[in-house]
């Protein structure tokens, strides 16, 4: 169980830790300014942490998503945000974002997931992975309405990346194909 504010204090810690620059330096090595958007208002209703500004002038959005331990190379795709409300997750609901940096702070690792690619990946295997990884869930206790359950599926690394290039890749009918069926 986890306390709500307890994981509050924990995410704005955890924006303020100095990983985030390294990881943003290596996912982003010509990025010119990194923009913290932590502070509640337009920019956290739509689900933006950061935002990465290139040198080109894209502007990149991201969400960040902190986990304290590693639970065995996998990464938790929040399927519902609050179970008994039945208030969808990140990986079902539409992000105004372009990524979610993950981190693992227990092992070091870092995630770039390209949020179109990553929902995509969800629904063509969302169902062949609940049933083979199953689901957890997290409890949050609020102090204003009992608390609620997020429940999600922990997909392994290498599963989770193939399936998300599988999204990045299709096959078309070739010009000799057309051709040859006239």
């Amino acid at each position: 169980m986890s306390k709500f504010y307890d994981d509050l204090q924990f995410s704005h810690d955890a924006s303020d830790n100095p990983i985030w620059k390294e990881i943003y330096g290596q996912f982003f090595p010509t990025a010119k300014e990194v923009v913290d958007y932590r502070e509640m208002g337009e920019h956290q209703l739509l689900g933006i942490d950061r935002m990465i500004a290139l040198g080109n002038t894209r502007a990149i959005y991201i969400e960040e998503k902190v986990r304290r331990k590693d639970y065995g190379g996998d990464i938790f795709l929040e399927v519902w945000s609050s179970e008994e409300r039945q208030t969808p997750g990140w990986i079902q609901k539409p992000l105004y974002v372009d990524y979610i940096a993950y981190a693992v702070l227990e092992s070091g690792k870092a995630y770039l997931l390209p949020v179109l690619q990553l929902q995509e990946a969800w629904i063509r295997h969302g169902e062949q992975w609940e049933a083979k990884y199953g689901t957890k869930k997290a409890f949050t206790n609020l102090v204003y309405d009992g608390g609620y359950h997020s429940v999600g599926v922990p997909v392994p690394v290498d599963i989770l990346f193939r399936a998300i290039g599988g999204c990045l890749r299709c096959d078309f009918k070739s010009e000799t194909e057309i051709l040859s069926h006239g």
